[in-house]
C-alpha cells in the first residue's frame, strides 16, 4: 500500500478515537450519549478491526456498542421531578446505531430516551411487528435482514400515561456485497509476465470502496482504495490463491471466491498443411499454437528469413518457390514472456512439372484416320506414379490413361487438347494446348472447256483439278465415264489430269467422274464429276441494240450478241461488210460512241470458241442510224445575280425538228463538285434561292431511247445572302430654282436587269409617303421633273421590284428636293450666319417678307419634317417661336446634334424659299463658310472656329473633298480670291491637337445668270405673239368655255420621267382640277402652229417655247367669283419648220437662240377686268 494512502488511514483512526475520549469524559453518564459518533462513519472498533493486518474479518462485539446507564438511574433528583411536569406532553428521542443504512447480517441498536425522568417502560413500534416493550429502552436487532428495513419510531409510558411518539427513523437493509476477482492475462501465466487482479464489488450501491487481499487466506495486501492490485514480473512464489473483499461506511462486503494463479513455462507447437513437400506454386500453411491460453503474438523462424511476427498464429506463404524450402520453427510471446521454441518441421519445395502432348500421326488429319495423343509428365521430379487427366475445350474427358487414342476420327473430334498429371502432392501444370485439325479428303473438280453444253463437232477438255495445297503431291489420276473406268484411244486422250474428246458426238452425252490416289497421307481424294450436254444443230447468233431509233451523236449505242447462255465464247463483230473483223470482244456486248454521223450503218456479230475454233452463224444485219445532236439551251429569269429569299426560273430548251418527249436533268458545280439538282425535275423550274443556291448551271435532256442531248453552256447564279438596298441619287442638286430641271437616279447595288422601280414622296409633316410613278428599267431607273415647281419639294425615296411572286428591295435612302421661287420678297436669316455651330449654342433663324406678307413658317427636315421645334419639342434643350406681322423666328437656345438638318421659310400657301445646311458638332472645331451658294467670281473666306476662343496657338488645315487644299502654320483663316466652279466641294478644317469639324458642301452659281434679264429683253420681240396668245388662252378660261374647245390645243405634261429606254408619264403631277379655280393649278397647253402665209416671219425650227405665268393671289370680285393665287401657266408651242428661205441675220439669231433657255419676267398690274382674274401675275417665257 502507498505511503499516502497509510497516513490517510491512519488521521482517520486519530480522528476517531479522539472523539470517544472526549464523550466518555463528560458528566452525568447519560442515557443518551453518543455512542454511535457520526452516523456516516465506521466505528473505531470495527475499523480498526479491518485494518489489522492479524485479525480475521469479524463482527463486532456487542458489550463494545451498548453504553452504561447505572449512573443516570440513580439520580435523586429525577425521581421528584414535578408533578405538573409530568402532566405535560412528553415526546421522547429515538437514536440508532451503527447508523440507519447497514447490510444484512449487521447488528442495528435502537436506543429510546426520556430527558430527566425515570420509572418508563419503552415501547417501540416497528414497520413489520406490533409495539413491544423494552425496558431498558433498547432494542436490539441482530444479523438484520432486508425485510428487517423500514421506519421505526418509540414512546413511554409510566402507569398510565403515554408520552408522544418520538421522531421516526428509517432503516435502510441492503444485500451485503460481495467481491470477485479477475485475472489478466489468465490465471495460468509465465515468469516474466505482468499479472494484474482486479477486485470488483458487485452491488452494495457505494463505488467509495476500500479494498483488501489475500493470498492462500491470509491478509496479503495493506487496504487501499486501488481496485486493481498488479504484479510485475511474476514469478513462482507468486503462485496461489487469491482473494479480496471491500469496505465502506456501512461495513464490508462479503469475501471473494478463490481464484489461482499458476505460473509455469510452455513450450509452443507447429503444423503445416497439406504436406511438408510441395511443387512452386502451390500454398502452405504454416500453424503455430499455445494450448489453452489467449493473448500470444507469434514468431516464425525460416532457416533462410529472419523471425517474422503474425498475430493471428498463423503463416500462409502463397505461390512458394523453389527457395522457400528449409526448417520452420515457432514460438509465442505475451508481453514480456517468450514461449520454447516449437519442435521444427522442414518444408520441401520442387518444381512444379508440366505435361506435354504428343500426337501421332502429326500434321493436318484426314477423316478417317486414327490418332493418338500421348501425355508426358516432364521435370526433375521424385515422384513417377503420375495418373492423368485429359481435357478438350477444357472439357474433361473419360480417358484417364496416359494415351488418348481416336479412332476413325471425324469432324466432331477437331479441337484443343490438353493434360496434365496428379499425385499426392498436387497437380502437375496443364500441358500447352494441342490443335487437331480434320479435314475433308482433297477434293478433286472436273473443269470443262468450253462448256458443259456443247455442240457436236467441237473438242472437249477435261481437267481434274485437285485443291491448290496438295496439288504439289504427286498423284495418278483416274477417270470414269458413268461408272466405267475410261482407257486411252483416238476417241479420249488422256494425258495426267485431262481428258480430251475429239470431235464430240451424241454418244458423249454423259457424265464424267475423275478422282486421285497416291501413296502417302492422303491417300486418296473425293470425286468430282460432269454431265456433258451434247446439242446436234449449229447455233446461230442474235445481234442486238439496246437504243430504239436514231442514235444522237455524243451517245453511245450498245449492241448484244445474245447465245442462249452458253458460255466461253468469244464474239466477232462486223460493220459494212463480213470480210473483215471490226473487233473482238470476250462479252457479248459491244459499245459504240457515236461520234459523228459516220459512225453509223450496218452491223453483225457471231460467237466462236475452242482450239481449234467452233464458229456459229452470223447473225441477221442490224442498222444503226446517228443522227446530231441538238443542244440544250438554259435562260435565267429574272437575273442571274439575286438575292437570298428570291424566286428564281430556270428554263431548258432543247430545240429539235420533230416532237421529242424529254426528259429534263439539271447539274450544279460548287468547289468542282457537280451535284445533281434534285429540286428540279422538269423543263422549267422554280427555286426560292439562298447563298446556297450559287454555282454553275447545266442542264439536258434525255429521251425515251436513253439518248442524251448535249448538255447546256454553264450559267452562273450568284446569290448575295442579303436583301439588297436601292440608291437614290440627285442631278444636278437638292436645292433648286423653279423651272429647274432635276432627275432623281435609283439604281440597285449588284444587280443587272429586270427591275420596275417605283417613287415615293413625302409633302408634309402629317402625311406619309405617296407612290409618285412606277417604271420599268435595268439596274438603274430615272425620275426627271423637266420644269421644277414649288409643289415638288420634299423627300423623296424609291424602291426596286421583280420577279413572280414579287420580291422588293429595301427603300433606297431618302433624299430631299427644295424648290424656291424665282423672286420672292421673303428672306431666311441665320444668326450666326454660318452653316456649323457648336452643341449647347443658341441659333436664330427668322422669315421676313418686305411686302409684310403673313404666315411665313420656319420649317426644317432632320430625318423628318417638322416645323421649327417649340419649348415642348423633345429634340431640343429649349427654343421658342415668336411670329409678328412681317416676320417669324425660332430660337435654340442650346443645340444639340440632332437638331443637324435642312432649315426654310414656308408660307401658309405653301411656298418654299431659301432653304439653308445647318449642322450641329459637339467637337470643339467648326468651319465657318458662307450658308448661300457663292457666285463665280466672287472672293471666298473660310474661317475655322474653335469652342474656347482663348486659345494661344491659332492654326489650322483646310481640305476639300478629302485632300488638303492649305496648310496654316499661323492662323485660322483660308481666303480664295476668285471662286470658280472647280471650287465646288465639301470643305473643312482641321486643328492639329483639338480635331477636325465636320464637312460642309460649299455650292458655286453660274455668273451668267446675272445676265439672263438681259438675254430675256432681247427675247420679247420673239416671245410678244407667244404672251398674246397665252393672254388669249386665259380670257378663254375666264369665260367658261375651256371645256368646249375643240381648237386642237391639248393639255400636255410637261415633267417627264425617263429610265434606261423610255419615258412614262407622271400622272400624280398631271392638271385634274377644274378650269373654274385656280387654287395651286398648273395648266400646260400645247400650240401647233401651221405654217401659213399670215404667219409670224420669226420661226424657230424644232424649237419648244414655254410661257410661265405666277398669278399672285389678290382679292378682287369678280362675276364667277375666280381666284387666283401663285398659278403657273406654261405654254408649249411646237413650230414647225417653214419652207422659204429666211434672211440670214433670222437665220443667225434663230440658231443662237436655239441652244439658250430665255426667261421672261413679267409684272402686270392688276385690274379689275384683267382676262385672267389676277392682280399680279409673273409670267416666264422659255424658248429652246
Amino acid at each position: 500500500m502507498e505511503l499516502s494512502s497509510l497516513l490517510l488511514v491512519l488521521l482517520l483512526i486519530s480522528a476517531i478515537a479522539s472523539e470517544e475520549t472526549e464523550e466518555s469524559g463528560k458528566a452525568g453518564g447519560s442515557q443518551s450519549s453518543d455512542i454511535n459518533g457520526a452516523d456516516t462513519k465506521i466505528s473505531s472498533g470495527a475499523l480498526l478491526k479491518f485494518l489489522s493486518p492479524q485479525a480475521l474479518p469479524k463482527e463486532t462485539s456487542t458489550d463494545e456498542a451498548t453504553p452504561s446507564t447505572s449512573s443516570s438511574t440513580s439520580d435523586a433528583s429525577l425521581l421528584s421531578a414535578d408533578v405538573s411536569s409530568i402532566a405535560q406532553d412528553i415526546k421522547p428521542s429515538l437514536t440508532v446505531q451503527p447508523q440507519s443504512s447497514v447490510f444484512t447480517g449487521d447488528t442495528v441498536i435502537l436506543t429510546c430516551a426520556v430527558d430527566q425522568s425515570s420509572g418508563w417502560e419503552i415501547l417501540f413500534l416497528t414497520p413489520s411487528n406490533p409495539e413491544s416493550s423494552e425496558a431498558s429502552g433498547t432494542k436490539r436487532i441482530s444479523s438484520v435482514k432486508v425485510s428487517d428495513g423500514g421506519e421505526y419510531k418509540c414512546r413511554a409510558r409510566r402507569e398510565n400515561y403515554y408520552t408522544l411518539y418520538s421522531d421516526p427513523i428509517r432503516v435502510t437493509v441492503e444485500e451485503r456485497p460481495k467481491a470477485q476477482v479477475s485475472v489478466q492475462p489468465g490465471e495460468r501465466v509465465f515468469g516474466g509476465e505482468t499479472v494484474t487482479l482486479t477486485c470488483v464489488i458487485t452491488g452494495g450501491g457505494n463505488t467509495s470502496w476500500w479494498y483488501r487481499w489475500y493470498k492462500d487466506s491470509n491478509y496479503y495486501y495493506t487496504v487501499s482504495s486501488q481496485q486493481k492490485y498488479t504484479i510485475s514480473s511474476v514469478s513462482e512464489s507468486h503462485a496461489g490463491k487469491y482473494t479480496c473483499e471491500g469496505a465502506e461506511t456501512r461495513g464490508s462486503s462479503h469475501i471473494s471466491d478463490a481464484v489461482t494463479l499458476t505460473v509455469s513455462d510452455i513450450k509452443a507447437s507447429l503444423t503445416v498443411q497439406r504436406q511438408s513437400s510441395v511443387f512452386t506454386g502451390d500454398t502452405v500453411i504454416l500453424t503455430c499454437a499455445v494450448d489453452q491460453f489467449t493473448g500470444w503474438e507469434f514468431f516464425f523462424t525460416a532457416s533462410s528469413n529472419p523471425e517474422s511476427s503474425e498475430a493471428s498464429g498463423t503463416k500462409r506463404i502463397m505461390s512458394v518457390k523453389v527457395s522457400d524450402g528449409g526448417e520452420y520453427k515457432c514460438r509465442a510471446r505475451r508481453e514480456n514472456y517468450y514461449t520454447l521454441y516449437s519442435d521444427p518441421i522442414r518444408v520441401t519445395v520442387e518444381e512444379r512439372p508440366k505435361a506435354q502432348v504428343s500426337v501421332r500421326p502429326d500434321g493436318r488429319l484426314f477423316r478417317g484416320e486414327t490418332v493418338t495423343l500421348t501425355c508426358v509428365i516432364n521435370g526433375k521430379t521424385s515422384f513417377t506414379s503420375w495418373q492423368y487427366r485429359w481435357y478438350k475445350a477444357l472439357v474433361t474427358q473419360q480417358n484417364k490413361q496416359q494415351y488418348y487414342i481416336i479412332s476413325s476420327v471425324s469432324k466432331s473430334d477437331a479441337g484443343k487438347y490438353t493434360c496434365r498429371g496428379s499425385e499426392t502432392r498436387g497437380f502437375s501444370n496443364t500441358s500447352d494446348a494441342v490443335t487437331l485439325t480434320v479435314s475433308a479428303l482433297p477434293r478433286a473438280t472436273v473443269r470443262v472447256t468450253p462448256d458443259t453444253s456443247v455442240f457436236t463437232g467441237e473438242t472437249v477438255t477435261l481437267k481434274c483439278e485437285i485443291e491448290e495445297q496438295y496439288r504439289s503431291l504427286y498423284w495418278r489420276y483416274l477417270w470414269y465415264k458413268d461408272r466405267t473406268e475410261v482407257s486411252k484411244t483416238q476417241h479420249y486422250t488422256v494425258n495426267t489430269n485431262t481428258l480430251t474428246i475429239s470431235s464430240v458426238t451424241q454418244s458423249d452425252h454423259s457424265r464424267f467422274w475423275c478422282r486421285g490416289e497416291r501413296a502417302g497421307r492422303p491417300q486418296t481424294t473425293s470425286r468430282s464429276s460432269v454431265y456433258l450436254i451434247v446439242t446436234g444443230s449449229k447455233p446461230k447468233a442474235e445481234l442486238t441494240s439496246d437504243t430504239e431509233g436514231s442514235v444522237l451523236t455524243g451517245n453511245t449505242v450498245t449492241l448484244k450478241c445474245l447465245m442462249n447462255h452458253f458460255t466461253g465464247w468469244k464474239f466477232y463483230w462486223y460493220q459494212h461488210t463480213q470480210n473483215t473483223e471490226k473487233t473482238t470482244t470476250d462479252t457479248n456486248s459491244y459499245t459504240i460512241y457515236a461520234a459523228s454521223v459516220s459512225d453509223g450503218g450496218q452491223f453483225w456479230c457471231r460467237a466462236g470458241r475452242g482450239n481449234p475454233v467452233y464458229y456459229t452463224d452470223y447473225s441477221d444485219v442490224l442498222w444503226i442510224n446517228v443522227t446530231e445532236s441538238p443542244k440544250a439551251v438554259l435562260s435565267v429569269e429574272p437575273d442571274k445575280q439575286l438575292f437570298s429569299g428570291e424566286t428564281v426560273t430556270v428554263r431548258c430548251d432543247i430545240q429539235t425538228e420533230q416532237d421529242t418527249e424529254w426528259t429534263y436533268s439539271w447539274t450544279v458545280e460548287k468547289n468542282n463538285r457537280w451535284n445533281t439538282v434534285n429540286q428540279c425535275k422538269t423543263q422549267e423550274c422554280k427555286i426560292t434561292v439562298n447563298h446556297q443556291h450559287s454555282g454553275n448551271y447545266t442542264c439536258g435532256g434525255k429521251r425515251v431511247n436513253g439518248q442524251n442531248s448535249e448538255k447546256s453552256d454553264a450559267v452562273t447564279l450568284t446569290v448575295s445572302s442579303y436583301q439588297p438596298k436601292t440608291v437614290l441619287r440627285v442631278s444636278p442638286q437638292q436645292w433648286l430654282t423653279e423651272g429647274d430641271s432635276v432627275t432623281l437616279m435609283c439604281e440597285v447595288n449588284r444587280s443587272s436587269t429586270g427591275w420596275t422601280f417605283s417613287w415615293f414622296t413625302k409633302h408634309n409633316l402629317s402625311s406619309g409617303y405617296d407612290l409618285v410613278s412606277d417604271s420599268s428599267g435595268g439596274s438603274k431607273g430615272n425620275y426627271t421633273v423637266s420644269s421644277a415647281a414649288l409643289k415638288h419639294t420634299g423627300v423623296y425615296m424609291c424602291r426596286a421590284e421583280r420577279g413572280d411572286p414579287v420580291y422588293h428591295t429595301h427603300h433606297s435612302n431618302t433624299q430631299p428636293l427644295w424648290i424656291t421661287g424665282v423672286s420672292s420678297s421673303g428672306s431666311l436669316n441665320i444668326r450666326p450666319n454660318r452653316t456649323q455651330h457648336f452643341s449647347s449654342e443658341s441659333l436664330s433663324l427668322s422669315c421676313e417678307d418686305h411686302r409684310n406678307s403673313t404666315g411665313w413658317t420656319v420649317r426644317r427636315y432632320t430625318n423628318t419634317l417638322e416645323t421649327c421645334p417649340s419649348s415642348s419639342s423633345s429634340s431640343s434643350s429649349s427654343s421658342s417661336v415668336r411670329s409678328t406681322g412681317t416676320e417669324s423666328t425660332c430660337t435654340i437656345r442650346s443645340l444639340i446634334t440632332s437638331d443637324t438638318g435642312v432649315y426654310w421659310c414656308e408660307s401658309e400657301s405653301g411656298h418654299k424659299l431659301h432653304p439653308v445646311n445647318i449642322s450641329i458638332h459637339d467637337g470643339d472645331v467648326i468651319l465657318d463658310s458662307p450658308v448661300h451658294p457663292v457666285t463665280e467670281g466672287d472672293s471666298l473666306t473660310l474661317h475655322c472656329l474653335y469652342r474656347y476662343k482663348n486659345l494661344s496657338n491659332l492654326r489650322a488645315e483646310f481640305y476639300k473633298d478629302g485632300s488638303e487644299v492649305q496648310n496654316q502654320t499661323t492662323g485660322d483663316t483660308m481666303i480664295i480670291s476668285t471662286v470658280s466652279k472647280s471650287h465646288e466641294g465639301f470643305y473643312y478644317c482641321k486643328h492639329p491637337e483639338r480635331g477636325a469639324s465636320l464637312k460642309s458642301w460649299i455650292s458655286v452659281t453660274d455668273s451668267s445668270s446675272r445676265g439672263l434679264m438681259v438675254g430675256v429683253v432681247v427675247g420679247l420681240s420673239v416671245m410678244f405673239f407667244i404672251i398674246v396668245l397665252v393672254l388669249l388662252w386665259c380670257y378663254r378660261n375666264k369665260k367658261g368655255k375651256v371645256s368646249e374647245s375643240s381648237s386642237g390645243v391639248s393639255a400636255q405634261q410637261n415633267i417627264s420621267q425617263t429610265s434606261d429606254q423610255k419615258q412614262s408619264e407622271d400622272t400624280p403631277l398631271q392638271s385634274g382640277q377644274s378650269t373654274s379655280t385656280y387654287e395651286d393649278a398648273h395648266i400646260y397647253d400645247s400650240v401647233d402652229a401651221a405654217d401659213k402665209k399670215n404667219s409670224s416671219t420669226v420661226t424657230v425650227s424644232g424649237d419648244v417655247l414655254y410661257s410661265q405665268v405666277d398669278i399672285k393671289k389678290k382679292k378682287h370680285k369678280s362675276k364667277d367669283n375666280v381666284r387666283a393665287e401663285a398659278d403657273l401657266t406654261y405654254a408649249e408651242i411646237e413650230l414647225k419648220p417653214k419652207k422659204e428661205v429666211k434672211k440670214k441675220k433670222e437665220k443667225k439669231e434663230n440658231n443662237k437662240e436655239s441652244d439658250d433657255a430665255l426667261y421672261s419676267n413679267l409684272k402686270m398690274k392688276g385690274h379689275r377686268d384683267v382676262v385672267c382674274g389676277s392682280s399680279d401675275h409673273v409670267t416666264y417665257a422659255q424658248i429652246k
